[in-house]
């Protein structure tokens, strides 16, 4: 596991009743609130920490983060909750992101939404005026995961599979789309098949979590680091079962990749004064040099005439 997220708050001792009370509705909106909230995240993110340390194999390919805390365009100007959690590296994330950030004018609001935990299952703790909840988030914009997830429950034994790991978590747990939550340790096949339609056809949002409610007194105590971590362990199967990986590509990601791979590569192959030969076209078999390039394109001068062709079409002289 590595570390991204940054804090001041030192070890975790527990929390106060300012830590969730930080986060009720009047305060959402209001950056006079921004404070509260940061000493709430350092509080958090040493939770996480903590709790992480025990876990360094179970976590491996993972990275700790932080949401906002003062309320912007991003986030839709509102903190109603604060979450630790932790996402795949920056490696992977960098790897997939022409395959998550595509822009739909149609989309409103939504279309600044650019946070990280929007984009990818992540496993999280978040805090809010309700108390602690841990588990899984799959958000709507989170596409490669919602594309792995439903090709993968479209087989019978992946969703007996995942019923079977919703057995060992925590008491409580529940899990489904929004609106929509199930009983996880009761969870029954046949209620999985419908999901599929969630993750492909829809933006709804789909977590598997258990909550801690902020009247139980464990969370004002350092002990908590020990049930945060029992919690974690137990979510990070579901997690591992869901997510996109390189080793778990149901829907052929790893294709998708080195084609994005390979534009790049082609972009990056030509520079300004290289001679080429034309293959194809009209100008099939001439040479010249390299003027500009720019998005997969290249401009070709031949003499006076300045042509512009696909890298594909080219060949270095």
């Amino acid at each position: 596991m590595s570390v991204g997220a940054v804090s001041s708050g030192g070890d975790f001792k527990g929390f106060e009743p300012a830590d969730f009370d930080a986060y009720q509705q009047k305060k959402w909106g209001s950056n006079a609130y921004t404070l509260e909230r940061r000493r709430a995240k350092d509080r958090l993110l040493a939770l996480a920490r903590a709790a992480a340390k025990d876990l360094d194999q179970a976590l491996d390919g993972l990275e700790l983060s932080g949401s906002d805390e003062a309320p912007s365009m991003a986030n839709g100007r509102k903190v109603s909750a604060q979450l630790a959690y932790f996402c795949r590296v920056a490696s992977e994330r960098a790897a997939l992101k022409t395959l998550l950030q595509k822009t739909d004018l149609a989309s409103g609001a939504s279309l600044f939404d650019i946070a990280q935990e929007h984009q990818h299952l992540i496993v999280y703790l978040r805090l809010d005026q309700a108390g602690l909840s841990v588990g899984l988030a799959l958000a709507g914009k989170a596409r490669v995961d919602r594309d792995n997830a439903a090709k993968k429950l479209r087989e019978k034994w992946a969703r007996d599979k995942l019923v079977e790991l919703c057995r060992s978590l925590p008491f409580g747990s529940t899990i489904g789309p929004e609106g929509e939550r199930l009983d996880a340790l009761a969870l029954q096949e046949p209620a999985l098949e419908p999901w599929v339609e969630v993750f492909e056809k829809s933006d709804r949002a789909f977590a598997v979590e258990v909550q801690v409610p902020r009247t139980e007194e464990i969370l004002a105590a350092e002990a908590l680091i020990g049930t945060v971590t029992d919690h974690l362990e137990a979510f990070l199967p579901v997690y591992r079962f869901l997510a996109w990986s390189r080793e778990n590509d149901v829907s052929h990601v790893k294709e998708a990749i080195q084609v994005q791979k390979k534009k790049i590569e082609d972009r990056k192959a030509y520079e300004a004064g290289d001679r080429v030969t034309i293959l194809s076209g009209l100008f099939a078999g001439r040479g010249g040099y390299v003027s500009e390039v720019a998005k997969g394109k290249v401009k070709v001068m031949i003499g006076p005439v300045a042509v512009t062709v696909d890298v594909k079409d080219l060949k270095p002289n």
